[in-house]
């Protein structure tokens, strides 16, 4: 969690450790796998693979860091409910509950940032990992566009 709240990528010991755990689920087994945000290094790629653990694809979703910031900058979390917003693409329903919205920690713009510098870092050398299977999808359409191209991309491996 410390990690986290100074806008860091957990360690690879970690996040391959609960990896391992969860893989190793039963569902996985019967339903499949998908990850959001994993690998994020080219060490967890190889520790993947190294377990024969391989992706059928992996859907890159590119989207301008300017738009980036403002989607996760904007975010608000209701801790009554849990609930998420946007203070731009999706208010709180009321003033109640946009007076009880708070901010994480993590969604800062400077943490934001220094969680870009480790994505530009590391994507590059994942995107050759995975060349061959990699799909890349613009991430600035409106979400049900982005999510018909990658769940068309997905039946289409059936």
């Amino acid at each position: 969690q410390e990690c986290m709240n100074r806008g860091e990528l957990v360690t690879d010991d970690i996040v391959l450790e609960i990896f391992r755990k969860e893989i190793a689920k039963p569902e996985c087994a019967s339903k499949g796998w998908m990850l959001d945000g994993f690998p994020r290094t080219e060490a967890q790629a190889q520790a993947m693979q190294d377990a024969n653990i391989i992706p059928d694809v992996v859907v890159l979703i590119d989207v301008p860091e300017d738009t980036v910031i403002e989607r996760i900058t904007g975010r608000r979390l209701d801790p009554v409910t849990r609930d998420t917003y946007h203070v731009k693409f999706l208010p709180p329903p009321t003033e109640e509950i946009a007076a009880r919205c708070i901010q994480r920690a993590d969604d800062t713009e400077e943490k934001c940032r220094t969680r870009l510098a480790s994505y530009r870092a590391n994507i590059e050398p994942l995107v050759h990992f995975y060349s061959s299977k990699v799909f890349r999808v613009d991430g600035t359409p409106a979400p049900e566009e982005i999510f018909t191209k990658i769940v068309e991309k997905l039946d289409s491996l059936k």
